[in-house]
């Protein structure tokens, strides 16, 4: 950067003294090569292409000369020192200090520069004062912004820059997938990095739609998230995992969208791909949002990860359209305290790589040993909607696990493979409830291979919890003979499973018994059937097949704790 540049000429030395023939006149002594680290002829090629010539133009000399001067062969950039030019053009005699610095004169030559410097394609450049003026600096066209401190630096981060957003986008003025012209936008964004898609999950504001072009985007591309790696925690559990805690990073992060103006990032359904087989040990979530509200999340295939999509602290927010297979452990998370979210549409399959105990489909909640079994609050997930999604196969846990103190959610029409529950860690049910108020409806599971196992069962892990769902209409095809569609366990209370629940063909094959259907759980208009076994009772009333004491079949088990990277 050089000072005080007032005439063409002085220009044209700095060009001459900063560059290497043909461009300047610098000279160099080939016995000193060694210091360059790299052969003469190597260094010499490249370093006029490598080094940035920067002006300053601090008084009225420079300005009566700035077409000239921008326009000079070799210059990049212009920088106005806005006190000196201040003082140049007596402008802290007319206004004082500081009044001179916010003078439309000032003003007007500022927005000279940077006409003149876009017209001759260098960049213009100027101190900026706090994150307003670098507000007001870049929307009349700067790009090399100044702060007097690191922290003040640090600030300019917030400003949003056309031409780095320029940088970080490909062409495109409107969405290409069907998964992105179901929503709203203001502002609309192409990309075809997972770099990118990180900036923008740091940036984007209300109203912005953010494409991912069909194509492959490896996790290696962005920044793996620190609380993704394992054994961050201490050894104070069984898992080795130590304490559970927020994750402080994500590729969606801090985004407030509104009802109307949400703040979408969608690709195109099976051909825009997150994959994580080249991060350290799949370490990574595919997708998190963390802190956020109004996000829209559509149209991505996520593979190779430990989770697909986890969602921490978020409001308000839809994801749709989602296929997530091969992670280490569940599909998709909703925890910490996140409401009011709706995961519809949506594919899961062959989870739990790692362990097949932690493959849940989708994970509502936090368990109590994983929060006030740490002194943490309880992990109030509430009215977050489960539609339309499929499961399996492949996935190793429950489809669906709601876990204690999450409350008033839905889990409507979502179809379930149930062939690979494995039975680890309490897996044995296609959809789990242990939390209050929940509406489990529409929802059809099919192959459960053990008799121990349970289409959906409601258990009381944590005192109060358990209580008040409300289960129908849900269809199970059980596979082994013995297994249950309906497990209502000692301890939970004001549960209403209603006949309107049917169980598939396989129920004539069953042996039953007079305790099986009881009128405390068929809580239906219709009459409760008996428990005959009869094919003719089939035919009046859809029967539904539960079990009330969990002692008598098998124990409820607990999950283990889990470790705090999960």
């Amino acid at each position: 950067m050089i000072p005080t540049v007032r005439t063409p000429g002085d220009a044209q030395k700095a060009v001459l003294a900063t560059f290497f023939p043909p461009l300047g006149s610098r000279s160099i002594a080939f016995p000193i090569s060694p210091q360059l680290g790299r052969p003469v002829a190597e260094f010499l090629e490249s370093a006029n292409d490598e080094t940035l010539l920067i002006l300053q133009i601090e008084t009225k000399e420079s300005m009566d000369h700035l077409e000239e001067i921008v326009n000079m062969e070799g210059v990049d950039a212009v920088f106005i020192g806005p006190f000196d030019l201040s003082y140049a053009l007596a402008l802290f005699d007319k206004y004082g200090y500081p009044g001179g610095l916010a003078s439309h004169e000032l003003r007007d030559a500022s927005q000279r520069v940077a006409k003149e410097c876009k017209k001759a394609n260098v960049a213009a450049g100027s101190f900026a004062a706090g994150v307003d003026g670098a507000a007001v600096l870049v929307k009349e066209g700067f790009t090399l912004l100044a702060a007097g401190t690191d922290t003040a630096a640090r600030s300019l981060l917030q400003v949003e820059s056309p031409i780095l957003i320029a940088n970080r986008t490909i062409e495109g003025t409107e969405p290409l997938s069907d998964a992105c012209k179901q929503f709203p936008y203001k502002r609309y964004f192409r990309v075809n990095t997972y770099a990118n898609f990180r900036y923008f999950g740091q940036n984007a504001k209300a109203g912005d739609m953010i494409e991912l072009v069909a194509g492959i985007y490896n996790l290696g591309d962005g920044q793996v998230d620190k609380e993704d790696l394992p054994n961050q925690g201490g050894p104070e559990n069984d898992n080795g995992g130590g304490r559970p805690a927020m994750a402080v990073s994500g590729v969606i992060n801090g985004r407030i969208g509104t009802t109307k103006n949400p703040i979408v990032f969608c690709g195109t359904q099976n051909r825009t791909i997150i994959d994580g087989a080249d991060s350290v040990r799949y370490a990574s979530s595919g997708i998190r949002i963390l802190k956020s509200q109004h996000v829209r999340l559509a149209g991505f295939t996520v593979q190779n990860v430990l989770k697909g999509v986890d969602t921490q602290n978020s409001k308000d927010s839809d994801i749709s359209y989602i296929s997530i297979k091969n992670t280490l452990q569940e599909g998709i998370r909703i925890r910490y305290n996140s409401v009011r979210n709706t995961v519809r549409d949506c594919s899961v399959r062959h989870t739990g790589l790692m362990y097949a105990g932690v493959g849940e489909g989708i994970y509502i909640g936090s368990s109590r040993k994983n929060s006030i079994g740490y002194g943490l609050p309880k992990d109030e997930s509430d009215y977050n909607i489960i539609q339309n999604n499929k499961f399996g196969p492949g996935v190793t846990a429950e489809a669906i696990d709601i876990k204690e103190y999450t409350s008033y959610g839905k889990v409507i029409n979502n179809e379930i493979d149930g062939k690979d529950l494995s039975g680890w860690n309490g897996a044995i049910s296609w959809i789990a409830v242990k939390g209050n108020g929940w509406t489990i409806q529409g929802n059809k599971g099919k192959n459960l291979k053990s008799s121990k196992f349970v289409g959906i069962k409601v258990v009381a892990i944590s005192k109060g919890q358990g209580n008040k769902n409300i289960i129908k209409e849900n269809r199970c095809d059980l596979q082994k003979g013995g297994s249950l569609c309906v497990f209502i366990a000692k301890g939970t209370a004001g549960n209403t499973i209603a006949c309107s629940n049917i169980v598939g063909p396989l129920w004539r094959k069953a042996t039953m018994s007079a305790a099986t259907i009881t009128k405390k759980l068929c809580n239906c208009k219709t009459r409760c059937l008996k428990a005959s076994g009869r094919s003719s009772t089939l035919g009046v009333t859809p029967v539904l097949r539960s079990y009330y004491d969990a002692d008598a079949l098998f124990n409820v088990e607990e999950e283990a704790a889990r470790p705090s990277w999960d």
